[in-house]
């Protein structure tokens, strides 16, 4: 296969309320489909980190360590922003496990973290965000634009 398609946002039965999908199914699925490597990203948890590298590599399968963490310094129509995070080196594991362990630390009934968490535990580690930010530039509201664009440039300061 001259250039094959590789999962790098997977939810697993871990991601609690939002996937059914045994480990074992979503490993199956990437050998079936001749994946070379698969990402796990459970939202707010790495639960599944263990046995989802064992069952790759029992299955000849690279595993690609991330999560999905909620960024509580974004709110977009009321929803929490995410970013998700994939691990580059065991430097970035680490750093990795530290956040995933700060997002569940914070003040009041909200998992996740804040720019100022994630400049402090961003080496080793690839960054994405999704659409999140589109509609805030799509209303056209202008202090919104600012704060978007500052935090944005805090992320790649952090990375």
């Amino acid at each position: 296969m001259n250039n094959p398609f590789i999962h790098l946002r997977s939810l697993s039965s871990y991601s609690l309320s939002e996937s059914t999908l045994k480990i074992t199914n979503l490993v199956d699925l990437a050998k079936k489909n001749e994946m070379p490597a698969i990402a796990i990203t459970d939202n707010n948890n790495m639960f599944g980190v263990f046995e989802f590298s064992k069952e790759c590599v029992k299955n000849n399968i690279q595993p690609i360590i991330g999560t999905s963490i909620n960024l509580l310094d974004i709110i977009v129509n009321n929803q929490i922003s995410q970013v998700t995070f994939l691990v580059k080196n065991e430097i970035g594991y680490r750093n990795l496990l530290e956040l995933s362990s700060l997002s569940h630390l914070n003040d009041g009934n909200n998992v996740g973290i804040y720019f100022s968490q994630l400049e402090k535990f961003s080496e080793g580690l690839f960054c994405y965000i999704g659409g999140e930010f589109n509609p805030l530039l799509l209303l056209n509201k202008e202090n919104k634009k600012k704060d978007i664009i500052q935090l944005i440039g805090n992320f790649k300061k952090s990375f």
